[in-house]
């Protein structure tokens, strides 16, 4: 009921219009459950939107069948090859992954540090290497 109220109201109609307005952007989600139907509801849309170049890169610790169900669901949509998760696994696109995983561990950028360190540093070396 609060975020019907201002400002959240306001906030939440610009971020709305942000996804919606058909320009390439990319949507990075940390620490969200995705427990927010009305917020689930606003991505799914602006993601499901003919034309829609909108690109989402959640960070979450789970691996293929075990990330939020929302995301899940999402992963196995017409739209899902332009939703990138980066896991403890490994990095997975649409319904494919995971990728660059590591043997015996696990990547930690699913992490707020973890997502301060990629931000920080660039993409672990293994797989800068791996991509050159």
């Amino acid at each position: 009921m609060n975020s019907q109220l201002d400002p959240f109201s306001d906030l939440f109609a610009r971020f709305r219009n942000r996804l919606g307005d058909g320009v390439d952007h990319v949507l990075l989600i940390c620490g969200y459950s995705f427990g927010d139907d009305h917020i689930n509801a606003d991505i799914e849309i602006a993601m499901s939107r003919a034309g829609s170049q909108l690109t989402i890169l959640a960070f979450s610790s789970g691996g293929g069948g075990s990330f939020p169900e929302t995301l899940e669901n999402w992963r196995n949509l017409s739209w899902g090859d332009r939703i990138y998760i980066a896991g403890k696994r490994g990095l997975y696109r649409g319904n494919r992954g995971p990728f660059f995983s590591v043997e015996n561990g696990e990547r930690d950028w699913w992490t707020f540090c973890g997502v301060k360190t990629l931000i920080a540093e660039g993409l672990p070396t293994d797989i800068q290497e791996a991509i050159q």
